[in-house]
């Protein structure tokens, strides 16, 4: 007697020897051994008696207890055993054959793009939601997958992600296995994230997180960024403010270049064509007058203000473009740069959460610029994906705070400028500050003059 292994699953199985054409004879007798080494027991006394009738009867008796089993486990699910053999010829041997879990990633790769997904999705699904699916059961086979693994990835794997998240695994989850039944390397019937059910944040279940970034955090990012040496910085500096001021979603900074943006008047215009728009429709955004002082900085130290936002630099003088995967790496070296620069000087750091710069300029614009204006930024056509998606609570002052961020040197500037001009209307040559303002400074005579004209119009 000896173990056996199919798909997985282990059994014992007895070699009686060969038959009269010198077939190997063997016959399977479940998986408890126990009741196997039983039924060996009296296959083998029966053998000793030369009972050649009585070893058929032992596996004709082994194969009605077979029987007996299986309909009592299918009596739980009201099916008769026809069915449950209907059903699983149906659906156990996909027309394409059995695959491993491993094959079946390679197998959607390959198929992805001609189904239509975008480069986008097509690696958000290897690297976010299949991708680690596949790799966390890696051996199983296709077919081997069912509810119990699916729900186990999602709630205990996977439970530090957010009720969202979740929701959103198990969606592109399920759209994984349905396109391998479309492929027929699957029965659609089968998929174990078809019957899991979406879970969704209740009402005092769970703290929710605020992805909206303080202006002190932004602000603080966006000097380390334009005061840094570091090109891959700079441009990171301008997805930044894209991203936070202007509404503009990551994958379109991508495809975005400096000649659409409209610099040959005062107020500046961002034109989005319809290739480079998440939505295929084009858009036009006036760029906020604080977001224009950082571009206007920025400018000053990227070499080439012709090309695309981002390009992947090598050696500082010749770049290509930027793949989603090199801005994430940048990125994460970035923060971790950042971080280190927080912690060594006393300032303010703060994770972020995921898109809080879009989320950001959605919550804040909508107190600045109004609801109409900020969807039209963001490129966001219905109302409910903005309430839903982006929306955070916040003041209106926080609003026209974030809204008039600049530059510590432009702000600087403006200052001076201030200074000087206040001083040309002093007739002393003076100014004083009074809050935010430069006040000139008159001598007492011109003081008492300047207030008796006053009261005389009143």
């Amino acid at each position: 007697m000896k173990k056996g292994r199919n798909r997985n699953h282990l059994y014992w199985r007895i070699n009686l020897g060969q038959d009269a054409t010198g077939k190997t004879v063997r016959r399977q007798i479940g998986k408890d051994e126990g009741h196997a080494r039983q039924v060996l027991a009296e296959i083998l006394q029966r053998l000793n008696n030369g009972d050649i009738q009585g070893v058929k009867s032992a596996f004709e008796v082994y194969s009605d207890h077979e029987i007996k089993a299986a309909l009592k486990k299918l009596r739980h699910y009201n099916t008769t055993l026809p069915q449950a053999i209907s059903f699983f010829i149906k659906h156990h041997r996909p027309n394409k054959g059995l695959i491993t879990l491993e094959q079946a990633l390679q197998i959607w790769k390959k198929n992805a793009q001609q189904l239509g997904y975008s480069d986008t999705y097509i690696k958000k699904m290897l690297n976010t939601y299949a991708g680690p699916f596949v790799k966390l059961h890696s051996g199983f086979k296709l077919i081997d997958i069912t509810y119990k693994e699916a729900e186990n990835y999602i709630f205990k794997q996977k439970s530090s992600l957010s009720n969202y998240s979740k929701a959103q695994t198990i969606s592109k989850l399920r759209g994984f296995f349905n396109t391998l039944a479309y492929l027929e390397y699957f029965s659609k019937e089968l998929n174990p994230f078809e019957k899991l059910k979406l879970p969704k944040a209740k009402f005092g279940e769970a703290e929710e997180k605020n992805r909206v970034i303080p202006s002190v955090v932004i602000k603080e990012k966006l000097e380390f960024a334009l005061s840094s040496n570091k090109p891959g910085h700079h441009e990171l500096l301008v997805a930044m403010v894209l991203m936070s001021f202007c509404g503009v979603r990551k994958t379109e900074v991508f495809r975005l270049e400096w000649q659409h943006i409209d610099r040959s008047k005062s107020v500046w215009k961002l034109l989005i064509p319809k290739l480079q728009a998440k939505w295929g429709y084009k858009r036009t955004i006036v760029i906020p007058d604080n977001a224009k002082a950082w571009l206007e900085e920025v400018l000053k130290k990227i070499p080439n203000s012709n090309g695309r936002f981002l390009n992947s630099w090598r050696n500082g003088r010749t770049s290509t473009d930027l793949t989603e995967e090199g801005y994430s790496a940048r990125f994460t070296r970035f923060r971790k740069a950042f971080k280190k620069h927080c912690e060594e000087n006393g300032k303010t750091w703060e994770e972020y959460q995921q898109n809080g710069f879009r989320v950001s300029c959605a919550s804040y614009g909508l107190q600045h610029f109004g609801l109409e204006r900020i969807c039209r930024m963001m490129g966001e056509r219905r109302d409910p994906t903005f309430w839903n998606h982006y929306r955070e609570s916040c003041e209106e002052e926080e609003a026209e705070t974030f809204f008039s961020i600049i530059p510590t040197v432009v702000a600087e500037s403006r200052d001076q400028t201030a200074y000087e001009q206040a001083c040309e209307e002093s007739n002393r040559g003076q100014a004083i500050k009074e809050g935010e303002v430069w006040i000139p400074v008159f001598d007492s005579d011109a003081e008492e003059r300047v207030n008796f004209e006053i009261s005389e119009l009143w």
